[in-house]
Parts: structure tokens; sequence; C-alpha cells
């Protein structure tokens, strides 16, 4: 099994980069005997030859520097990100575990944790882009220091977890009373969230920048920061251990705050191994935060 996923990663880079395949049996069957560093290293090395011949033939041309998602292309020294860079799709890949996460009544525990195991990919490291949310950011102009708090939102069945995004459901208002007959306009606000599951961590991330003043200053506008939370799936240990999960929380209007909520909260498990903060305009990476 492992071979013919090593085979299908050789046929689809010589795709991707421009190699020849046609009637190539000897020379691919050969890399059946590859270990898989000195695979991605030969894929590294066609990649960089396939670089220097495009910046010969397109002086021009802009290279995108890293395409996360696959183990193929991704790049932890990258110094800038493309423009819009948005990150792996965290809600597609929630939607696929949870199909796969539900064990099926006449399924052995074993078995189920065995499935759950074989089908998370070790290799593949993602970059998920988190919303502005509740981080706190402030400067020391004395020092030029940017300082940047990122909470987690809290914790759920013994794991911290960050929120991703949010998408609002519903917005609307209805009429309140409560058990006395005072009525009050209470707003409803409806959400589905993404969130990473993360173990051992503290309640927030610190991360200190050095920065110019005008520099900094461009980043208090919320929409010119990003975050990127650089992470792998987490591989379950056992039955308790879904890859992904669904919670619902619930907080109720009363008349002294006539708001209700209603989140529809879907996790993904993840080992975070760094937290990158970005410029969005320029897409300049300015921190890259390591999670111990």
């Amino acid at each position: 099994m492992k071979k013919r996923y090593l085979m299908g990663l050789l046929l689809c880079t010589a795709i991707l980069f421009g190699c020849t395949t046609h009637s190539d049996s000897t020379a691919i069957s050969s890399n059946q005997n590859l270990s898989f560093a000195e695979l991605t290293q030969k894929i590294e090395k066609a990649t960089k030859e396939r670089e220097a011949e495009d910046a010969k033939r397109y002086p021009s041309k802009t290279l995108v520097p890293v395409l996360f998602g696959t183990p193929l292309s991704l790049d932890l020294n990258a110094t800038f990100l493309p423009p819009e860079y948005k990150g792996d799709n965290l809600n597609e890949l929630i939607n696929k575990f949870e199909k796969i996460s539900e064990k099926d009544k006449y399924e052995t525990t074993s078995n189920y944790v065995s499935r759950l195991q074989n089908a998370v990919d070790s290799n593949i490291i993602y970059a998920f882009e988190k919303d502005y949310y509740i981080e706190t950011i402030s400067y020391n102009a004395d020092v030029k220091e940017l300082s940047i708090d990122i909470f987690n939102d809290s914790t759920i069945d013994g794991k911290n977890y960050f929120h991703i995004s949010t998408e609002i459901k519903d917005s609307s208002n209805y009429i309140g009373t409560n058990v006395y007959g005072a009525m009050v306009d209470v707003k409803r606000i409806s959400t589905k969230e993404t969130a990473l599951a993360v173990d051992d961590l503290t309640n927030k991330v610190i991360i200190k920048i050095s920065i110019e003043p005008e520099a900094a200053r461009k980043l208090e506008d919320k929409e010119n920061i990003g975050f990127l939370f650089i992470s792998k799936i987490h591989k379950p240990s056992g039955f308790r251990e879904p890859i992904a999960f669904q919670k619902y929380e619930i907080s109720k209007a009363t008349i002294d705050n006539p708001k209700s909520y209603f989140s529809d909260i879907h996790f993904l498990s993840v080992d975070l191994y760094q937290v990158w903060v970005f410029d969005k305009i320029s897409g300049k990476v300015l921190a890259k935060h390591n999670i111990n």
C-alpha cells in the first residue's frame, strides 16, 4: 500500500513538474525501492531544477513560494505568502473526518481505532488561517515591540480549542418575556463555527515581534494582520479520541442581557506546531512562534 502511495506521489510530481513519464517503466519501478525520505529528496531536486529552468525561461514570472496541505510543497522556511492566501480548508477536512469518526455498532473497538489511525496521513502539514477574534494586540514604542496574545476559547473534553472561523446562520429579533411578564426585545444569533482541538496548551499563546512604529500602526486594522496555525491532524490512540467531533453552545437571553446565542461548533483534533503572524497586504511572515 505504501509503495503504491509513493508511486502515486512520484507520478503526480512528474506531471506537475513536466517530467517525462511515457514508457519509463524501469525508472518508475526503481523508485519503489526508495525510502520516503529518498523519494522526497528526489522530488525536491526535480522541483528546484524546474524552478531554475522557469526562472531562465520567464525572468519576470513570480513563483508562488508556498502551497500548503501537501507534503510535496510545504515550505516551513517561507518568508512570504502568496497574495490573499487563505490557508487550507478546515471545513472540508472536518466534513471528511466527521463522516468516518462514528463507530459502527458491528465494528470492534480495535478495528475502529485502527480505521481512524489509517485515515490520518502524518506526512501532511496543514496551515489554517484564524479569524481575528479575541486576540489582544499592543505596541511598546520605546522598545519597538508588538505583543500579540492569542487566547484559546475554552476547554472541551480535556482539550483546549482555538476558534478558526464563524459563519452567521441567523441574526434576528423577537419579543421575550420572563415569568413575571416583563417583556424585552431579544437579539437572537445562530452561528456555525470551526475550531482546532489541541492537547496540553496554556490559556493563550504570546507572540512578540520587533517592528517599526509605522509598520505596527498598519497592523492595528484587523483586516491587515493574519494568523496561521501550522498543524498535523492528531492520530488517535484510543476509542475516546475522535478526529472530528461536534458540540453545541447555548446562551439564553435575560432581561439584563437580552441576547441569545446558539453555536454549532465543529472541531478537528490536531497537533499544533507553530503559529505564524503575517501581513495580509504584503504577504510578509512577521513571526513564527513554536509551540512546545
